[in-house]
């Protein structure tokens, strides 16, 4: 089964700085988890319970929804060996010869 989730762009209307994603995970309509963006501050919560930038104290506001797929870690496959393939190859058992 094919898992994704949703994450939504936290942007300030004063600085227009982003403030990280807020991330809803299996069709839920509430944010399960906030992911920072890199280097910004942390947005804060004011007075009214609304969130607000860390930088300018700006409201935020969501941008469109967009699906992650997350990608899982393959191990590595081993090298192939170099050159054309064989176009008759040998037998599985080799018959033992004699040397004279």
């Amino acid at each position: 089964m094919i898992s994704f989730y949703l994450r939504r762009g936290l942007t300030c209307y004063h600085c227009a700085r982003p403030a990280g994603y807020l991330v809803y995970e299996g069709g839920d309509a509430l944010a399960r988890r906030y992911q920072p963006e890199r280097g910004e501050r942390r947005p804060q919560v004011s007075d009214n319970g609304r969130l607000v930038c860390g930088h300018c104290h700006g409201p935020l506001y969501q941008g469109e929804a967009e699906r992650v797929f997350p990608i899982e870690a393959l191990p590595p496959e081993p090298p192939r060996k170099r050159g054309r393939p064989r176009k008759h190859p040998l037998p599985l058992e080799m018959p033992q010869s004699r040397a004279s």
